[in-house]
């Protein structure tokens, strides 16, 4: 083989790793068929470790929190594989499934809140009043046209808009996301399935598959030239 042919063979194969690479899914769930996956408690709870259930999920397996009922606000915080760097999800959906039990007045605060790049981004996801004993779905928007907040506060609505550098800042430095579960002012508990962090891979490796493959044409059609 000759070192033009050879030269096209390496930089072939290279293009079709790399683009296996930034093609294969990018969706990150949690549905908790099996196991809590990792999943924590933050706030106002009765323990850190969430309970696991096999059963009275949406369908399936689920999570359950208690609230302690001491003050504060209890949040869903999301494990390591939805955490690190995250800015493929940047304009695209963050979705769970939410229940809830309990007696009290509902009050309102931050619903979901993304932290990372020492920056703090909260929404409104629709969540106040959180219907009980029904599986409500929400769906959030991960960017600046949604309705984030640059705030101090995880908890907090109230800040200024956050724009888009905020998100692709925070989303490329991913330290923790929170969903809340916590609705009531009284005694109660809730349940997490079926989140899912949509991402969109950058094709990258594109071009440089379609020049390999169009160096190998052309160097095959030499041959045959040369043959002939």
């Amino acid at each position: 083989m000759s070192t033009s042919m050879r030269r096209v063979r390496d930089s072939l194969l290279l293009a079709l790793v790399l683009a296996a690479g930034s093609t294969q899914a990018a969706t990150i769930v949690s549905t908790f068929d099996t196991d809590d996956e990792g999943w924590r408690g933050t706030g106002d709870v009765t323990s850190t470790v969430p309970a696991y259930l096999s059963s009275g999920g949406n369908p399936g397996g689920t999570i359950e929190i208690d609230d302690q009922t001491a003050g504060g606000t209890w949040y869903y915080s999301a494990p390591a594989k939805f955490l690190g760097d995250r800015s493929l999800a940047y304009g695209q959906p963050l979705s769970f499934d939410l229940y809830q039990r309990g007696s009290g007045q509902q009050f309102a605060a931050s619903d979901v809140a993304l932290i990372g790049a020492g920056l703090i981004l909260t929404i409104d996801a629709g969540g106040n009043p959180l219907p009980l004993e029904t599986w409500v779905h929400y769906e959030v928007a991960l960017s600046e046209a949604a309705g984030w907040v640059r705030t101090n506060n995880p908890l907090s609505l109230t800040g200024v808009a956050a724009t888009q550098s905020d998100l692709v800042a925070v989303l490329g430095a991913l330290d923790g996301l929170r969903i809340r579960g916590e609705f009531i002012g009284g005694t109660d508990f809730g349940r997490l399935d079926n989140v899912h962090m949509e991402a969109v891979p950058a094709p990258a490796a594109f071009p440089l598959l379609g020049s390999a493959l169009l160096g190998l044409a052309r160097l095959g059609m030499r041959r045959r030239r040369a043959v002939g």
